[in-house]
Order: structure tokens, then C-alpha cells, then sequence
């Protein structure tokens, strides 16, 4: 299997669109907005300077399969005040298209991810990464374990619950 990641262009945003409007993916990712106010928030981060949040579309194969995104936790405060994982603290968020769903490629797509962007030094420098499913989302709690999350805590935020799950750099090398 051939995993790769290319940025994210204002010309993808309406394939990632109609793949989070998908009822399996709209399930856990994006559920709380509308199609139009997703493509407007991705627009102005993948347009931001300096860049807070890094998008990706995951290919395999060759093919488009989903979408990745990470940041610091201390760009976006409002996240960082719940999981708590320190200075040098990334955030993972990954999807990928229905017709990817439960094939097994998800710990091998965040194993080359964290390797090749989120420990790289090519974005930003951390430490440790993280990641925030909800409870019930139990394919993907398997899938990040898979990868080598473990969990850390489960937190309320003001709208949901979030399982916190965490790797460090060493355990993703």
C-alpha cells in the first residue's frame, strides 16, 4: 500500500465537503456544521498567515482517500485549556472517504503522518501528539490504538466529550 499526503487546495474543499456529508462520516467529524460553514472555515485556514492548521488529503494508492489535518494545541487555546498536554503538544484530526472506511488503512495512514509531518520538524516542533475521538466512536478508538495512542482522559467540553488519546515522538519513530 502506498500512503501518501498533499496539501489541501481551495479546489478540494468541495470533494472534503461531500465526503463529511456522508451520514458515516458526518457521524463523528464536522456533525455540528453545515457544508457551507465547513468549506468557509477550511477557506480561511488554509488561506491563514501564519499558518495555525495544516490540511492534507490522504491518497492511497495513488487515489484521494481522506482528509488530515494537525496544529499545536497552544494556537488554539480554547482546545488546549481541555487536553492539557503541554508546550509542545500537536493535534491530529483525520477522516477518510466512506469507500476507505474499515479496510485497515487508518493506523498506517497516522503511523506515516506522524513520522512525516507531526514529529518532522517541517511544521512546527512537538513533543507529543493527540488526538480527541468521541467515546462511542469505537473503530476509530481502535484504529488510534492501532497507530500507538493510548489513552490519557476523557474530558467534557462545553458541547461534547472528548477521549483523549496521546502518542509521544519515540513511540511514533
Amino acid at each position: 500500500m502506498d500512503i501518501s499526503f498533499r496539501p489541501v487546495l481551495i479546489d478540494d474543499l468541495p470533494t472534503i465537503i461531500d465526503w463529511q456529508s456522508a451520514p458515516e462520516v458526518k457521524q463523528w467529524y464536522g456533525k455540528e456544521t453545515t457544508g457551507k460553514e465547513q468549506l468557509e472555515k477550511y477557506r480561511k485556514e488554509i488561506e491563514e498567515t501564519p499558518r495555525l492548521t495544516w490540511h492534507y488529503i490522504i491518497q492511497i494508492n495513488g487515489t484521494d482517500a481522506g482528509m488530515i489535518q494537525t496544529y499545536l494545541l497552544s494556537s488554539y487555546p480554547d482546545v488546549g485549556d481541555y487536553v492539557q498536554a503541554g508546550e509542545k503538544a500537536a493535534m491530529v484530526d483525520i477522516f477518510v472517504a466512506s469507500k476507505f472506511m474499515h479496510k485497515g488503512h487508518g493506523s498506517h495512514v497516522m503511523r506515516a503522518f506522524l513520522r512525516e509531518y507531526v514529529f518532522s520538524g517541517k511544521l512546527f516542533t512537538a513533543d507529543i501528539c493527540t488526538i480527541g475521538p468521541e467515546p462511542e466512536n469505537l473503530s476509530a478508538i481502535r484504529m488510534y490504538n492501532k497507530a500507538g495512542f493510548k489513552w490519557t482522559k476523557t474530558v467534557r467540553t462545553l458541547d461534547e466529550t472528548l477521549y483523549i488519546m496521546s502518542i509521544n515522538k519515540t513511540e511514533a519513530v
